[in-house]
């Protein structure tokens, strides 16, 4: 689907303190049994590795390399990078990870690289080739470096913050990111050093990105920004400093949520800025928000096809990556909290984001740390989240019993696609479709009863999309005539009752419609389901907004970069629009709940909420067991029969069980 950009280089997680620490608890035999379940041969695979420069919250306590006030020429400097080297065994453990992967997959990764750098001036630093690579990123800079921002700072009256969690806006530096700011240099000198300090023990680091989540000033370590003031920290400052020091690392920019990527792409690849001609890459975060988390993972699909659009409409080269950089479920693990159905949903969010996010053009996905105790830590600041795989565990499944790891459902999820669809593989077209007889995945044709389960999407947040039609409750809408409401019901991962209403305006981050609380009466939408007969055979409706100063019905928008390796029909927006639009047709069955829209060339396509029970992802994998690779992903609690077509030729017929996945 995107033969003109770089390949997938790979899957990995993050070797934090967190990580590091947990790792050196384990005996030599746990030690080596977490290499080869996440490196090796037999294990999952994973290529890339991230890293925090300096201390982040899955830390200890706050560490930098140089607390020296004003060191501006960083003479105080440890280039031996002790804590990172010696206090936590963090580097032994990436050079032990690094090693594990070579001998098992160097040599079968050969990946085929698009050249296109005389127009970035960066000759890719070795990131698209089959070895194990690093990327590193910070979190916060030394406090001396850092305006003031906890109130009692403030009325401290003092000159530079006095630790490294919290930021000001739009730039925690002191004296900001312009061209004469001596602490913008002295961060971007700073990164240099870090970088060189790990290439002097053998990481192989190959790229960084600029800053962590730089929208959120954290209660952890943090450093913000606007997209203003990063292209100009980049464009003056760690730009020229890297492109001086270490020409062959990438810099990645914005890592953050998907809502603001395009917005960040456009003030920082636009090459009327400086900051345009160093960056090569984009990283971006799976996280929505929402005290539940249960958004995470969940939006933005869309937003990575206007990403796609908007590196063309600038003419950002095609070796320019996009990647997730980082992602895991919170709070706590599933592993504490007893409840499997909690573990296995987190996994099949692991899986359909992945799998979605190819689909629109990603090179990569990263989870966040590759290793935590049995709660989810430790962490300074109490943050505590989920990981594929935990230590000082009673080990599960019984073949890890001895060895205190807790291998989580998550971690065979990812396995399924990371270990297959290896580095230089490539997204192809794929899309599950209905059956052309009529036959729905979760319904036969005449059964009015939606299938799949319970729809576990009904709630507040979530995006209303259309994909084909699958006759399960993720498409199932109840048109109430009393309070001309659009409702769908549920629940969520833990059994409790839900019920949302198509709300009336559309996101302006996503641009699209999503489902909000029914309760919530400013945010619901009022729709007049107006009947339209254009002929005696082909009745329709319209979703008439009958809350509004201005006419306007629900219509299907079309995804731009023509909706990537699922295509138009895969997960296509539904937002407001003119009712004149043939966009605003809709067949809605009273009888199966259905609403059907024929808009799109292609075939039609249901209203969904979220996306479908049952997906997949098609690659070609010229380094991988097969040259072709189909994963199936089945989430609804019934199984599911389908047919493989290549082209127009039937490969295999096979079954799905529910709650599953498989990689053919």
């Amino acid at each position: 689907a995107f033969p003109e950009r770089q390949p997938i280089i790979g899957f990995g997680a993050a070797f934090t303190e967190a990580s590091s620490l947990n790792y050196q608890s384990l005996s030599d035999v746990g030690k080596e049994r977490l290499m080869e379940l996440l490196y090796g041969k037999s294990g999952i695979g994973y290529s890339i590795g991230a890293v925090p420069i300096n201390s982040c919250d899955f830390s200890i306590e706050s560490y930098t390399f140089d607390d020296v006030n004003d060191d501006f020429d960083l003479k105080h400097f440890d280039t031996n990078v002790t804590h990172d080297a010696q206090k936590d065994g963090m580097i032994d453990m990436i050079l032990r990870a690094t090693a594990v992967f070579n001998e098992a997959w160097k040599v079968q990764n050969n990946v085929n690289v698009i050249n296109d750098d005389e127009n970035t001036g960066n000759n890719g630093g070795g990131i698209i080739d089959g070895d194990f690579k690093m990327f590193a990123s910070p979190w916060s800079p030394p406090s001396w470096m850092k305006s003031p921002s906890s109130e009692e700072d403030i009325s401290a009256g003092l000159e530079h913050a006095s630790g490294m969690t919290g930021s000001v806006q739009p730039s925690c530096l002191r004296e900001g990111t312009g061209k004469n700011s001596k602490y913008a240099k002295a961060w971007a000198s700073y990164i240099s050093k870090f970088i060189a300090a790990y290439l002097d023990y053998g990481v192989p680091l190959k790229a960084i990105t600029v800053q962590n989540e730089p929208e959120f000033p954290a209660p952890w370590e943090a450093c913000s920004y606007t997209p203003e003031t990063e292209a100009d920290f980049v464009g003056y400052h760690l730009g020229p400093q890297l492109k001086n020091d270490h020409p062959d690392i990438r810099i990645f920019m914005f890592d953050h949520n998907k809502d603001h990527m395009v917005t960040w792409a456009k003030t920082i690849l636009n090459q009327t800025h400086p900051s345009s001609q160093y960056v090569s890459g984009s990283a971006y975060h799976w996280y929505a928000g929402g005290m539940d988390r249960l958004l995470d993972g969940a939006v933005g699909s869309p937003n990575m096809h206007r990403m796609q659009e908007e590196l063309r409409k600038l003419n950002v080269s095609n070796d320019h990556l996009v990647f997730n950089s980082e992602a895991c479920h919170c709070p706590y693990t599933g592993y504490a909290g007893g409840d499997i159905e909690v573990s296995w949903a987190r996994a099949e969010r692991y899986a359909h984001t992945i799998l979605a996010d190819l689909a629109a053009g990603s090179n990569g996905w990263v989870e966040w740390n590759l290793l935590l105790d049995s709660v989810g830590g430790p962490n300074h600041l109490h943050n505590l989240c989920d990981a594929s795989i935990l230590a000082n565990a009673l080990g599960l499944p019984a073949k890890h019993l001895d060895v205190g790891l807790a291998v989580q459902p998550m971690y065979y999820y990812m396995g399924h696609i990371s270990r297959y669809v290896r580095p230089g593989s490539r997204s192809v077209m794929g899309l599950v479709d209905n059956a052309k007889d009529g036959f729905r995945a979760f319904r036969s044709p005449g059964d009015d009863v939606a299938g799949g389960g319970i729809n576990d999407l009904a709630r507040h947040g979530i995006e209303l999309t259309a994909w084909p039609c699958e006759g399960s409750t993720r498409q199932q809408f109840h048109w109430k005539s009393k309070t001309q409401h659009i409702e769908v019901s549920g629940h969520d991962w833990v059994g409790n009752p839900t019920t949302s209403c198509v709300s009336n305006s559309a996101d302006k981050s996503f641009l699209g419609i999503t489902m909000t609380d029914c309760s919530t009466k400013s945010e619901v939408g009022v729709f007049d389901m107006v009947e339209i007969n254009k002929n005696e055979t082909d009745r329709f409706v319209k979703f008439v907004q009958s809350d509004g100063d201005v006419e306007r019905c629900l219509v299907l928008k079309d995804l731009e970069n023509n909706g990537g390796a699922y295509g138009p029909r895969g997960g296509a927006q539904v937002t407001l629009g003119h009712c004149t639009s043939p966009a605003a047709l809709w067949n809605y069955s009273k009888e199966t709940k259905e609403i059907v829209s024929y808009y799109i060339p292609e075939g039609p396509v249901c209203m969904t909420t979220g996306w479908p029970f049952l997906q997949m992802g098609a690659f070609a994998t010229p380094n991988g067991e097969s040259s072709k690779t189909v994963v199936v992903l089945n989430e609804a609690k019934a199984s599911a029969n389908y047919v493989l077509y290549d082209g127009d030729n039937i490969v295999l017929s096979g079954s799905i069980p529910p709650r599953s996945i498989q990689t053919l």
